[in-house]
């Protein structure tokens, strides 16, 4: 696998494992609010505007590593950019709105929105992502996309459960829940089984990479295993080894990809960047990296660990 390629999808793997969580506290706002109250706002308020940061990061690193890529995705995907952009100002404005209210109806009902907000953005962003793996809805040779095929499509729309499933059990497993314990579960391997489903039928060289990459493969299986095993058991480690999970599988994901983009039409090393620019591009990217993730990887330790200590079990 080329670095180029490993450095952005492992840049794209910590911010996608960060909005999957997301979801899954967006579900929840949504659906649980008033009794997960105190666990969801431990997630989220620490990290809704850091997530918005490493979306940035992940753009500026992308149009580092594929320069020549901007004008096709720029061009093929505004319009989903532009009302995923939309909605994340909604987010932002609701979350933010539901942490000065205060606690009462007001406070739920901001809290609300902002999860069906969050849930949009996904839907929106996955659309973009799952077209980029599939092709379905762009044509790349006219640079142009079909806004309906590309959002409203049985790949899309499956991965974007798979997506859901998998977002609950891990904000489950986060915030320790106790009511949604099982349920979590029997929602991650759902989703799973999703990806897997969704792999086979709509992304065929993805699947037909599985055997050369089993390795990756494996290891997400395995942490996903012991994330259930500890979030059966009640352990509050459960939250960390998700994050690792879902890390991992999103890199597995990305090395059954490698290198192909829109359903296998185009080779993403022929768009990279190359000579002495790219060695500094995976030096600056390491560093920067580095110290995103260790920063992040603090303040989630701070937080889980004053959530476990003062919030009530649910």
């Amino acid at each position: 696998m080329s670095s180029l390629y490993f450095m952005n999808y492992a840049v794209f793997a910590v911010f996608f494992t960060l909005m999957t969580v997301e979801a899954g506290m967006a579900v929840l706002a949504v659906t649980s609010y008033e009794g997960a109250r105190d666990k969801i706002r431990s997630y989220i308020m620490p990290l809704w505007e850091i997530i918005g940061t490493f979306a940035v990061f992940y753009f500026v690193e992308f149009e580092a590593t594929y320069p020549s890529l901007l004008t096709l995705v720029g061009t093929a995907y505004i319009l989903p950019i532009l009302l995923a952009a939309l909605f994340f100002i909604l987010r932002n404005a609701f979350i933010s709105y539901s942490e000065y209210i205060g606690k009462g109806r007001p406070e739920n009902r901001y809290a609300k929105i902002y999860g069906i907000s969050t849930l949009v953005v996904l839907f929106l962003v996955l659309s973009i992502l799952t077209s980029g793996v599939s092709g379905i809805g762009v044509d790349v040779q006219q640079m142009s996309v079909n806004p309906l095929a590309l959002s409203f499509n049985l790949f899309n729309i499956t991965m974007f459960v798979a997506v859901i499933l998998i977002g609950w059990f891990a904000a489950v497993a986060v915030t320790g829940s106790a009511r949604y314990r099982k349920p979590g579960v029997y929602a991650g391997i759902a989703g799973i089984a999703l990806v897997f489903v969704s792999m086979f039928s709509g992304a065929p060289h993805l699947a037909a990479n599985l055997q050369d990459n089993v390795m990756p493969v494996a290891v997400s299986i395995a942490l996903f295993a012991a994330a259930i095993v500890l979030h059966l058991k009640g352990s509050s480690f459960a939250r960390y080894v998700v994050f690792a999970w879902l890390f991992s599988g999103i890199l597995a994901y990305g090395a059954l990809q490698y290198p192909y983009m829109f359903g296998g039409v185009l080779d993403t090393n022929a768009y990279a960047a190359s000579g002495a620019g790219a060695a500094y591009l995976i030096i600056a990217t390491a560093i920067g990296g580095i110290f995103l993730v260790a920063a992040l990887a603090y303040l989630i330790y701070v937080n889980q660990r004053k959530a476990g200590n003062g919030a009530k079990t649910y």
